[in-house]
């Protein structure tokens, strides 16, 4: 999604229909969309409150996305899918939803992280282990003050 976005006036508009015309003239086709919620409104993504650049853009590919004739299969990814607007979730939009994760078992976690740090000459004790394994941490520093 970030080369839609531009700094000119109207073009980053221009750029998703430039986007969905293409997909739709390659049929039939599979569009990836990387890192979907950074085109939502609401994300992480700055934007000055009167522009609404994010919105109109996001607006369009919702349209384009419940209203496409075209054989165009889209797959998306979100780092962060709870991130994700209802309304681009709602039926219709996608055939299918389906999310995977690499984190592993809390279990196995708490079995196979203290080995690893060792490996690396930690000291598994000083560290949330099942939060560094999955992410679930603000912060994958030890829990005392010495760094690494």
């Amino acid at each position: 999604m970030g080369r839609i976005f531009s700094g000119l006036v109207g073009s980053s508009e221009e750029n998703m229909r430039k986007a969905m015309r293409v997909a739709e003239r390659h049929r039939p086709a599979v569009l990836w969309v990387d890192e979907l919620e950074k085109a939502c409104p609401g994300s992480d993504r700055p934007e000055p409150p009167t522009s609404g650049v994010t919105a109109r853009v996001f607006g369009s590919f919702l349209t384009w996305l419940q209203e496409k004739t075209a054989p165009v299969f889209v797959v998306a990814t979100a780092n962060r899918i709870d991130s994700l607007p209802a309304e681009l979730l709602r039926k219709g939009r996608f055939d299918e939803i389906s999310s995977s994760s690499i984190c592993p078992p809390p279990s196995s976690a708490r079995r196979s992280s203290p080995f690893i740090l060792q490996r690396f000459g930690r000291n598994p004790d000083s560290f949330k282990v099942e939060e560094l394994a999955c992410g679930r941490s603000t912060s994958a520093a030890p829990r005392s003050s010495k760094s690494w």
